[in-house]
């Protein structure tokens, strides 16, 4: 009979390394599907800032001058969408000479093509799509009133990144520059992000809850194979 009880105990491990083994590949599934998630989700920008102060040298005096509510909209721009680049220039305008964007492209290639609507699986295709990163490039942007400034970037594939950055010259060649921004190009509206964050909170939730079961099924097998081999030594 103490037979019986060793059989018993080389079922209940070999039961739960198979749930083991079951739970270790739903979670590189969760991974599979969600590849990367913490740099596709735009960052979250609340308000405007002051971005960069300095004070420059004009005419033998020194005068402030601000780079201020970088901005860009919208704020979450889909793949038909151009961004524009909005920036107010605090400071007297006739002494400064030019103000340009600078910017940085992380453009991503899908080999189905853009899909705008498609479901948040499409993110299982990722090992067949590639990046191509452009250099710094500038752009003059205009006076559109009282020292704002305006510049449009045009339309990028899904799941692109722009990073970009302000620069105000004045007539002395000074330089002043902001803090580097950047935006995602999504699928669709920012709803798109909370989804994505309630399916992967759903499929933890899951993960979880399987981990408990198999925790207390080893533990009822432990028992169990326990119980038999105190019965099959009482018996011999």
């Amino acid at each position: 009979m103490g037979i019986y009880g060793g059989n018993d105990m080389r079922k209940g491990f070999i039961r739960k390394e198979f749930l083991t083994s079951l739970m270790v590949l739903s979670f590189f599934f969760l991974l599979t599907i969600f590849p990367n998630i913490n740099i596709c989700f735009p960052p979250l920008i609340f308000g405007n800032a002051e971005i960069n102060f300095t004070k420059i040298n004009v005419d033998g005096r020194e005068e402030s001058l601000r780079i201020m509510n970088v901005t860009h909209s919208p704020l979450y721009p889909q793949p038909n969408e151009r961004v524009r680049i909005i920036s107010k220039i605090e400071g007297e305008e006739s002494k400064i000479k030019r103000v340009l964007l600078r910017y940085r492209e992380r453009i991503n290639f899908h080999w189905y093509g853009i899909h705008r609507y498609w479901g948040i699986y499409e993110w299982s295709w990722e090992p067949l799509t590639w990046n191509v990163y452009t250099n710094w490039m500038e752009k003059e942007m205009k006076l559109i009133e009282n020292g704002t400034y305006e510049a449009e970037l045009l339309e990028l594939p899904y799941y692109s990144t722009v990073w970009y950055q302000i620069c105000v010259i004045d007539f002395a060649n000074n330089i002043i520059v902001s803090d580097v921004r950047e935006y995602n190009v999504v699928r669709g509206d920012k709803t798109i992000i909370y989804d994505i964050v309630g399916d992967l909170i759903t499929w933890l939730l899951y993960v979880s809850v399987a981990l408990l079961l198999v925790r207390g099924l080893s533990k009822e097998e432990s028992s169990k194979s326990s119980n038999s081999s105190l019965k099959g030594v009482k018996n011999v």
